[in-house]
Formats: structure tokens, sequence, C-alpha cells
């Protein structure tokens, strides 16, 4: 039998650190080795509530979540377990997730649109012992605690995710992640970290799989660090000159990693939005003169066809990163055609990949419309034939196997389906590809297999490509794939 073929990136691999996450993004003697040191003016906002106007500083980012971590502490809340984050995007959000991050409690966001038996079922799935939750979202909360009351989680572990002033009356016996924080205050809840760590769980972010309930995924503190110098190394530069757009949730890993963690590392300014609204956004987009988006197809759709755009100053933006769902070439050059001034490009990614594995700049794309870009560094890919299990012949589609140090640990308690999911070392994606010679890689379709489970799931681009690349039977799984 011949050698499998695996691809690789042409870019070189970067240094990968052995770090906690939160160590990483804030080491102890406020040196950075991995990544450009931060803003040299402190007064410089890493994220702003493009709603409310509030900012914080990365210093301060850094501050209030070792503030939450003392706070944890003293909740009784120590490395190793598991919080889930109930809301949509705001600052206290992020402040919630760096919070726990810093104490070493495995973070797991729950996506806001949830029903309580959504909700119940990640909260047990995941063994949550605490829940920090949106204020307008307790009433989902609470349905989800009384359809199994032996959850017991106590009222002093749910923590509203707002500040003090925007708690509402009604809800005061609950702390605040702000009351946390002042709870917390002199107590040294940053975890000790030890060498080895690094592999431990950092984030449990739920697939929604092919069928019946989601699966818990493993993210490491290294999985996300070595996804994040990867990314700096291929994905579009930025620089503290930015002003991204943070309209995806940051409950899905695309989000997450892109929106917080990253956005950390390269210095920008992110302009926080709860959910997409299309006015909000245009407001913001005008004034905070937001120069970079990462973004989801039916944005650039919204974008292209509202009637809406005309009336605001989007000259700012220079580029878009499209993700989650396939970005066809026609219409990406029916957008550059309305906006010349915007380039646009995608990636290719899942959850289970932290989630991006191949992307290209804005240069790149010129050329490669359609395309999902390259491998970034430090993956190893390969197509096989799903029939047969060898490597198809180079320029023919098979399905995309991936290996990295970005790929995730495995499904939370759940051997069996971690099992399923790799062969010799490479993650299974599901998903047809065909990698062309200079390395671009274009997604064809999911398997037949996986796409008989999905049949009757909604999708988010509601049709297929009408690329000639794309098979028409194929479904797309939303959120699930190109991020």
């Amino acid at each position: 039998m011949l050698p499998p073929s695996v691809y690789t990136s042409p870019r070189t691999d970067p240094a990968l650190p052995r770090s906690s996450v939160f160590d990483y993004l804030f080491p102890r003697d406020n040196t950075f080795p991995f990544y450009p040191a931060p803003r040299t003016d402190p007064r410089r906002s890493a994220f702003v509530d493009a709603l409310t106007g509030r900012s914080v500083t990365r210093a301060q980012v850094g501050e209030h979540a070792l503030a939450l971590a003392g706070g944890l502490k003293k909740l009784g809340l120590e490395a190793g377990d598991v919080a889930c984050i109930f809301g949509m995007n705001s600052i206290e959000w992020v402040n919630a997730l760096l919070g726990c991050q810093a104490r070493g409690v495995i973070t797991s966001p729950a996506n806001y649109a949830y029903t309580p038996t959504e909700l119940l079922h990640q909260l047990k799935d995941s063994t949550s012992k605490a829940v920090l939750v949106q204020p307008g979202l307790i009433p989902i909360l609470h349905e989800a605690l009384k359809l199994d009351p032996a959850l017991g989680i106590p009222d002093s572990r749910v923590i509203l995710i707002c500040t003090k002033q925007q708690k509402p009356a009604d809800l005061q016996k609950f702390k605040c992640t702000e009351e946390i924080r002042e709870y917390g205050e002199g107590v040294d809840g940053r975890h000790q970290w030890k060498q080895g760590d690094e592999v431990k769980t950092a984030y449990l972010c739920y697939s929604s799989g092919t069928t019946g309930k989601g699966k818990g995924v493993e993210t490491s503190h290294h999985n996300m660090t070595s996804q994040i110098q990867a990314v700096s190394c291929s994905f579009e530069k930025m620089t503290e000159q930015d002003v991204v757009l943070g309209i995806l949730p940051f409950s899905h890993i695309y989000g997450l990693t892109m929106n917080i963690h990253h956005a950390l590392t390269a210095d920008t300014t992110v302009i926080v939005l709860p959910r997409f609204d299309e006015i909000p956004v245009l407001e913001a987009i005008q004034k905070y003169k937001i120069t970079f988006g990462i973004v989801v197809p039916p944005i650039i759709l919204v974008l292209l066809h509202s009637a809406n755009v005309p009336k605001y100053d989007i000259s700012t933006i220079r580029g878009l990163q499209s993700g989650a769902a396939p970005l066809s070439a026609d219409l990406i050059q029916a957008f550059q055609t309305k906006f010349p001034w915007i380039g646009v490009t995608q990636g290719y990614g899942l959850t289970e990949t932290t989630p991006v594995a191949a992307v290209m700049t804005l240069d790149e794309a010129k050329g490669h419309q359609g395309s999902t870009g390259k491998l970034i560094p430090t993956y190893q890919a390969r197509l096989v034939d799903a029939e047969s299990g060898k490597d198809v012949p180079k320029g023919e589609r098979g399905e995309l196997w991936l290996r990295g140090p970005s790929v995730m640990k495995g499904y939370w308690r759940n051997a069996e389906a971690t099992k399923a999911a790799f062969q010799d070392g490479f993650f299974k994606t599901g998903d047809v590809a065909v990698i062309d010679e200079q390395g671009y890689i274009s997604w064809v379709c999911i398997i037949s297999s996986v796409l008989e489970l999905m049949l009757g799931e909604e999708s988010w681009t509601g049709s297929r490509s009408s690329s000639s690349t794309r098979d028409s039977r194929c479904r797309l799984q939303s959120w699930r794939r190109f991020f």
C-alpha cells in the first residue's frame, strides 16, 4: 500500500508556547515572547460596547479577570471545575470568560438561543458547577433547572453577566460579575500552572453534531495557544490601527477564538455588539470607523442587498473574513463590484479544530475566489477515499483528514465518539474537498453517510452555492464547518 499523501502548510511553523491560555495572554512578568507586546498606549481600548460606548483597556481586561478569579475562588470553584457562560456578546461576557480562565476553570459557552431543554443538556453533560448568565436569560435557566432539580447549582453560583448598574431590581438575590470582582479583590485566585498542564481542557464548546444532542468538544490550552500562533502567521495581518467588528457569537468557537483571543494578541480594538441587527451594525461601522469584520455569509448578503447601507459611511472597512458557511465566487464578485474597496476572504475549520485549519489573506483571495485558502502552519492534511480508506491522487476529491496541535483533545466524556473521529492520528472531518497544485483547498460537500444524518437540519445559507465545484446533493451543517 502506498504511503499516504500528506499535505502541509507552505508557511513556516511558529514557536508554540507551553502555557495556559491566560498566562499566554497575560504573562506574569508582562513580557510577550510569542507575539508583539501590547499597545504602548494603555488608554487605547481593547473592547468597546457599541450600544453604550463603555470601553475597557487591555490592562483593565487583565485586572478584571484576576479579580473575578479571586471571587470564583471564594465561591469554592477550583481549577478543573466547569462553568457555563450563557449570554449574548458583551464586555462582561469577556470578563466572565477570562476570569474563569485565570482561575483554571473549564469554560463551557452556551448558545444564547438555546431552549431550556438544550441548555439543560449542556449543563448536565458538561457537569457545570456554576452558571454565568445574562439577566434576560434567567427565565430560560430557571426552566432548565426545573427540568432536573438534581442538577444542584445553587443561587450563589448563578452569576449575572452585567454591571451593578445593569442589574435588574427583581434579580437582586444574584451577584453580578462586577460584584464577584469586588468580592474577590485582594484574593489571589490565579491558578498556579505546572509544566504539562497545558494539555488540560480550557473550553467545552458544544458541536451541533450531525444528529441527536450536541457533543462537548474539548479544546485544551495548548490547542488554543497553538491556534493563535498559527493564525497570526497566516490570517490577514491585524495591527493596533484596526478596529474590528465583534458581531459573531462569543459562545461559538469562531467568535471565541478570533474576536477575543486573536484580537488580544493583535492589539486591535473590538467593537462588541450583542448580536447581528442591521441598523446597529451599520451605525457602529460609521461611528467607530470599523476597518475589518469577521462575519458569516448571511451578513455579506445583507450588506449586498440592503437599502440602508447607502445611508451610512462604511468607507473605513478594508476587509471581511467570512466563515461558518461556504462563500461562492459569484457572491464575492457581486459584493466587490458594489463595494470595490472592501476585500473579501474566507477560511475553513470546525469546532474540533479550534477552529481555523485553512485561511488566506485579502491579497491571496483576489485570485482564488471561492477557495477557502491554504493550510495554516502546524497542520497536516490528507484526502482519503471514504470507501476504500486510501489516499486519493492529487487533484481529486476526497474526505479531508486533519492533524495538528490545534485539533481537539476529543469529545467530552465520550470515548466512543472520540475513537470514531480519529484514524492514524488524523481527525476525519466528514467533508469532501479538493486541494490544487498551489495548495488551495476547495470544499465540495459532506460525505453522503454524514449527509443522510443531516436531512431536515436548518442551514444558515438556505440554499446551496451554484459553484460547479460543489455537489448539489449536499447540504451544509450550519456553524460547524467553515469555522
